[in-house]
């Protein structure tokens, strides 16, 4: 009798010691995988900010061809797009897995999108090393149009990404009675039957190699899979082994009208826009320079205050038509500007812009609570910059193109 609940005792215990080991091994590889994440990502964020600080050396050297200062150009704006992906992936997959992001559907032409997304790849000089067929149709779904792009560019750049130059990516959106389907085939690298069933999941990518020339957190399929399955769709892939290329497959629900909608979004004419008197309120030197520049091109009077008594008090004096307000001023923030500017007669009527790097439901929420007219996160693109100085405050409709990300 003692031996057996000497034996159940001893049995008790290697059972503790094996889940406390398991526990301990769950917890190191845990940690690895977090010291391996943070390790990429100041790797991912060190490649654009030394691009971003070499080009801005050469633009201040004297004797530079203007072939090489173009190039520089280029370059900072190339390079300052990679940097607001991999800010924007991170936020978003955070939102999306805390269930903050609430989808804004509309019915929208699939095929529309898909070429809308191409567009800006390549204007963005991502596609010219590549042969390309595209093939499309007509398409319904009900859907967000600004997440259903992200889904679309993250599947593209994850095909040109493991796709060397001069390889062909065939793109083809087709429907069935109940789905719309998007398959894109690339011929590059490809990928290893163990690492097929885990390439949607968070910070999986494939061999991480020091000369990756697109670079990425490994995020970007995760994005895709979650914004996927809030539009109740699924994505798959499929590969035959390295060197044998990859094809994503993306099914979604076919809209249950037969209508087609326009597309969601249009850039503005920037030739054909009023000229505005702005106040920018922006105590960072180099941010307030960068922005006076871009309204300065764009046609507008620009005055500029660098905190918010300042501001108020050129508000008061010149009473301009619209005020870009940065809410991170030192000592009384742009929260309080605004307030007081709403709260005096003579600046109450002023449109109020808020400038900010927080995107969330609530940021928005207490900008508008505080007086602002429209939440902008920095950075800001140049079309949101236009619509938001040049919309009617009255029309609601337009106002809600007006992207941010707290969308």
């Amino acid at each position: 009798m003692c031996s057996t609940k000497k034996t159940q005792e001893l049995t008790a215990i290697n059972t503790r010691l094996a889940a406390e080991v398991e526990k301990r091994e769950l917890a190191e590889q845990k940690n690895k995988t977090t010291e391996e994440f943070l390790a990429m990502l100041g790797h991912e964020l060190r490649n654009p900010l030394n691009a971003i600080s070499g080009a801005a050396l050469l633009l201040s050297m004297d004797g530079v061809s203007p072939q090489k200062t173009a190039s520089a150009k280029e370059i900072i704006q190339r390079q300052s797009g990679q940097l607001t992906r991999i800010v924007d992936d991170l936020l978003d997959l955070s939102r999306v897995m805390s269930g903050r992001i609430v989808l804004s559907k509309k019915l929208i032409d699939f095929s529309t999108l898909v070429s809308d997304c191409m567009e800006t790849l390549a204007f963005a000089g991502r596609t010219q090393t590549y042969q390309f067929g595209i093939h499309t149709a007509a398409a319904p779904i009900d859907a967000d149009p600004t997440r259903m792009e992200q889904v679309i560019t993250n599947l593209v750049d994850n095909a040109l990404k493991y796709t060397p130059p001069g390889g062909k990516i065939d793109i083809r959106v087709s429907t069935t009675l109940h789905e719309v389907i998007l398959e894109i085939q690339d011929t590059g690298v490809g990928m290893t039957p163990e690492l097929l069933p885990h390439i949607f999941e968070v910070f999986v990518q494939g061999e991480r190699s020091l000369d990756r020339p697109q670079g990425g957190l490994g995020i970007g399929l995760a994005l895709v899979r979650q914004l996927t399955h809030l539009h109740g769709g699924t994505v798959t892939a499929h590969s035959e082994g390295l060197g044998k290329g990859s094809t994503m497959r993306l099914c979604l629900p076919k809209a249950k009208h037969d209508e087609q909608t326009e597309p969601s979004d249009v850039l503005l004419n920037t030739g054909n826009h009023c000229s505005y008197s702005i106040l920018l309120i922006e105590d960072n030197d180099d941010g307030r320079d960068v922005m006076t520049i871009r309204l300065s091109a764009l046609g507008h009077r620009v005055l500029t205050a660098c905190d918010g008594p300042s501001g108020i008090e050129l508000a008061i004096n010149e009473k301009p038509d619209l005020v870009l307000l940065d809410i991170g001023l030192p000592g009384m923030d742009g929260y309080a500007v605004a307030r007081a500017l709403r709260a005096n007669p003579a600046t109450c009527h002023i449109r109020l812009i808020a400038l900010t790097g927080y995107g969330l439901k609530e940021d928005r929420l207490r900008s508008e609570a505080a007086g602002f007219d429209i939440h902008l996160v920095k950075p800001v693109d140049q079309n949101s910059l236009i619509k938001a100085i040049s919309y009617d405050i009255g029309d609601t409709e337009e106002l809600s193109l007006i992207r941010s990300d707290d969308e």
